[in-house]
């Protein structure tokens, strides 16, 4: 079975009784239940952000002890998506072990050839046609997300994280999910296309963001407009600014049975690195991993996250990396 058909079957298992909207592009499933909240008191409304919404990168998984996998994969087209320059081992980690460090290399200093950029439409990211040339005479083509240059990849980090893109359009997963194609303008006048969950804005603003959904979520407040081939739902909120933003969660949600009190003993638990790893979950984009609590009163729970079983010195450390 190709990744063509076991994404067809995967769709077959959605939950037939949640009508996505009408305006879903078949574009790709990304799977990344959020981390419930915990209740106000005890860690900051920025840890708990970091934690419960999840903002890993290849870099974090990569740095978790070296035993967690992330995994990345196209439809059609295979990509390579470098999400930090300290990721790049992990976005070639595919490669053909002959020339893979000289692949490494040859990206990190920018010593490769572009020969085409795909042209930039309004529902997708950019992308890069590259060609690497190897000390032995031969040469790899790879199809790139990020751009060949590294002055030119770390202007368009910088201009993320301003706040200093703009939304050229918003689109709907088939799986309802919300995502905004933003266009970034360098100095040169060259353009940049990624995709985000969020609007454009700036790092202070994603963390505000950040720290208003998850008081929506503890409130139990959002609308159920999709789910993932596994079943786990789409809930969809508006920001402050009143863009739509859309967060996974487990069935049913809201949860009553996951009172404030059980989620800090959760948040407690995940800070000193415990609870069992159930399993990960690979998707088209992300890696997400389930992890089990039983908690004092006998209670077990199922969350999923971005975040591995680390311990809050481990997950800062990560994080600082990134």
């Amino acid at each position: 079975m190709n990744a063509q058909q076991l994404d067809q079957a995967l769709l077959a298992l959605c939950v037939p009784t949640i009508a996505p909207g009408p305006h879903m592009r078949a574009l790709a499933e990304r799977l990344s239940p959020r981390w419930r909240p915990v209740s106000r008191g005890g860690p900051s409304r920025r840890r708990r952000a970091a934690f419960f919404v999840g903002l890993a990168t290849a870099s974090l998984l990569a740095a978790a002890a070296g035993t967690y996998t992330y995994y990345r994969h196209g439809i059609v087209t295979t990509y390579r998506w470098v999400e930090s320059e300290s990721s790049v081992a992990q976005a070639f980690a595919d490669e053909d072990p002959a020339h893979r460090d000289e692949m490494i290399a040859l990206w990190t200093s920018g010593q490769v050839t572009l020969l085409e950029k795909r042209p930039d439409t309004p529902d997708r990211s950019s992308a890069y046609v590259v060609r690497f040339d190897f000390q032995d005479g031969t040469s790899a083509t790879l199809d790139m997300k990020e751009h060949p240059s590294p002055a030119a990849r770390a202007e368009w980090r910088q201009l993320r994280d301003a706040g200093g893109g703009e939304v050229v359009s918003l689109q709907r997963l088939r799986n309802a999910e919300v995502t905004y194609v933003v266009r970034y303008v360098l100095s040169s006048g060259e353009t940049i296309q990624r995709l985000d969950s969020y609007p454009a804005m700036s790092k202070a603003d994603r963390c505000a963001a950040q720290d208003y959904v998850i008081e929506q979520v503890k409130s139990g407040a959002g609308t159920i407009v999709g789910c993932t081939g596994t079943g786990v739902l789409v809930v969809e909120f508006t920001l402050p600014d009143g863009s739509p933003f859309t967060s996974y969660e487990e069935q049913p949600y809201p949860r009553p049975q996951l009172t404030p009190a059980r989620q800090d003993e959760i948040f407690q638990m995940a800070a000193l690195g415990q609870g069992n790893l159930k399993r990960q979950l690979f998707s088209e984009q992300v890696s997400t991993y389930v992890v089990e609590y039983t908690l004092a009163d006998g209670s077990v729970f199922e969350i999923g996250t971005w975040r591995p079983i680390m311990t809050d010195a481990q997950w800062d450390a990560a994080r600082a990396e990134a």
